[in-house]
Parts: structure tokens; C-alpha cells; sequence
């Protein structure tokens, strides 16, 4: 996922006051953040950037007035950890003094959210999806405007191609391994043809194979035949996604949305039912079980995909 658009929330470390201390963070930008603290009084922050775990870069110059100058701008993730997406991201970035008026200009808060459409920018600039002021009480509007938690149709739409690939590779798998069967069976190594003469034998014998190692690859071969065609037959493209989240007590609430296609190319999902620990449908929880103990990234044939440690795509019974 995009280090600029979207983060999930399993991929954050909160950061903490004395960090912030630590880092350098210019005092505004701490305001900044104590004031949405106070607007989201659950929410943490995460530092953006490569080297998200270390000690902030500091382009310092010394003014002739003598202030410090940070030309390196410092953004941090605004999310929920009970949520699976961060809501966006803040930042501030202080302009380099001018020398021209003699004085050092005012800090820019910036806000960043998908859920802006900044028209002065390109749609692929990150600028498309920011707004700016050098008005705090402005920002702070801002922040109520924009940052908002995703719901379960937002959350399924982010990695619902990797579910469909995953989805995809399965079936690829299988084909493959039906074709590699038939190619068994149909050459040998030595560029002979020993289904011809297999059935030439079978026309005038009792079905007994001359050759067992051929007869075995018949087996194989039938097999892989039937299991294709099981696969097939039983075969789902309805998909749940759900989100593993938090309610106001703490307590565990599954978000979902469902799709009846995850084969397209652009997904439809519609929002699904809510559960908590007592009324989620025990062969949901089972197949979650199995999806918890993969890796993130991971497809499981008919049981569904792992995004992250929360976020689950939950394969569906036709109905």
C-alpha cells in the first residue's frame, strides 16, 4: 500500500510525547497535535516516511534573526488502533526565512485525506488530496472536515486486487497442474505418443495397462481430472471482507462488507453485517481462525485472504 494515500493502522507505532521532544518537533507542529488530540481524544500518531523508527532528519539553518529554520517537513499518521486504515495524515512545513522582507514566514498546516479533491493539483500529485493554512484554528477545521475512519466498503476496496490474484493464482495452479497430468500421459520422454498405444493395447486386452508406470500416470491423470472438475463445480466467487475493530467498551466488533463477484476487475462491495463475539456465525470465526494463523499477503484456497492482522477477505458460500 502507498506510503502517501493510505496506511493501515497494524503497520504504525505510535509515537510519544518525549519522542516528539526527542525528534525536534518544531512547536507549532506539537500544538497542532495536541489540538486534534483534543478533537479525537483515542487516536495515535505514527511518523511518515523511510525511516519511520528513527530519529526525524533536521535541515537546520540559522536565520539572521537567529531563529531555526526547518526546511524538512514532519508528518505524522492520524489513525485509531482499534481501526484497520489510518484516517490521513498531518504535517507542517516551515518555509525557509525570507530574505527579502527580512523575516521568517509563517508555518503551513497541512491536512491529508483521500477524502479531499484539491482541483489546483493533478489527481496523482499527493497535493490532490491536501489542504493547507497557515490559520491553525483553519487546520483544526480541517481535520474535523477530513479525518474520518474508514467503513468496511472503504476498507474491502484497498487490497481487493491482491484477494482477486490470490484468487486468481488457485485456479491458475489448478489448471496447470491438470495440464501437466494430461502432458504425462500424452508424451513420453522419448517424444512417443503411450495414450495411443495404451488404448491400441486396451482394445484387445482386459484393460490391463503394459506399462504399470503409465497406468499409474492414467490414475494421476484422472484424478487431477476430477478435482479440477470438483473445483469448478464448487467453485465461489463471493467474498466477505471482514474488519476486526474495537467498540467504545473495548470489546471486539467484526465489520464486514460483501461482494458477489471478487473476479472483477473494479470490485462492487456493499456493507455487510455487523458482529460481535457473541453472534458471529461459527464457520465465519473457523475459517478466521485459519486466516489468522497465515502471513499477511497470504491466500488460503477456499477459506480466503489475509491483508493484515485485522483485516480479513473471507471466502462465501453460493447461495
Amino acid at each position: 500500500m502507498s506510503r502517501t494515500h493510505e496506511q493501515w493502522t497494524a503497520d504504525c507505532t505510535a509515537v510519544t510525547d518525549s519522542e516528539l521532544s526527542e525528534w525536534g518537533t518544531p512547536l507549532p507542529l506539537k500544538k497542532f497535535i495536541n489540538e486534534i488530540r483534543k478533537i479525537f481524544p483515542k487516536c495515535s500518531f505514527s511518523q511518515r516516511g523511510e525511516n519511520s523508527q528513527t530519529r526525524l532528519r533536521q535541515d537546520v539553518h540559522a536565520s539572521p534573526l537567529g531563529s531555526n529554520v526547518y526546511q524538512q517537513p514532519h508528518s505524522f499518521w492520524v489513525y485509531h488502533a482499534y481501526k484497520p486504515l489510518c484516517m490521513g495524515w498531518v504535517s507542517l512545513h516551515i518555509r525557509p526565512y525570507d530574505q527579502k522582507n527580512g523575516k521568517n514566514n509563517k508555518p503551513q498546516y497541512i491536512v491529508y485525506s483521500k477524502r479531499i479533491s484539491n482541483e489546483k493539483y493533478a489527481s496523482y500529485n499527493w497535493k490532490h488530496h491536501s489542504v493547507s493554512s497557515v490559520n491553525l484554528k483553519v487546520a483544526l477545521r480541517n481535520v474535523r472536515k477530513y479525518l474520518r475512519d474508514y467503513s468496511a466498503v472503504e476498507v474491502a476496496s484497498k487490497e481487493s486486487n491482491e484477494c482477486r490474484r490470490g484468487w486468481s493464482n488457485t485456479d491458475e495452479a489448478m489448471r496447470k497442474k491438470l495440464s501437466n497430468a494430461r502432458r504425462n500421459v500424452t508424451v513420453d520422454d522419448g517424444g512417443n505418443d503411450p495414450l495411443l498405444r495404451e488404448l491400441l493395447s486396451v482394445e484387445n486386452s482386459d484393460y490391463n495397462f503394459i506399462d504399470p508406470e503409465f497406468g499409474q500416470k492414467v490414475t494421476e491423470f484422472l484424478d487431477a481430472h476430477r478435482e479440477h472438475k470438483e473445483r469448478l463445480e464448487g467453485r465461489t466467487k463471493r467474498m466477505l471482507l471482514v474488519s476486526v475493530e474495537k467498540d467504545f467498551h473495548g470489546n471486539d466488533l467484526y465489520c464486514t462488507a460483501l461482494t458477489d463477484d471478487i473476479s472483477e476487475w473494479k470490485t462492487k462491495w456493499v456493507e455487510g453485517e455487523r458482529y460481535n463475539s457473541e453472534n458471529i456465525p461459527e464457520a465465519l470465526m473457523g475459517k478466521l481462525s485459519v486466516l489468522s494463523m497465515g502471513k499477511n499477503g497470504q491466500y488460503f484456497d477456499n477459506v480466503g485472504y489475509r491483508a493484515t492482522e485485522t483485516c480479513f477477505y473471507v471466502v462465501q458460500e453460493d447461495v
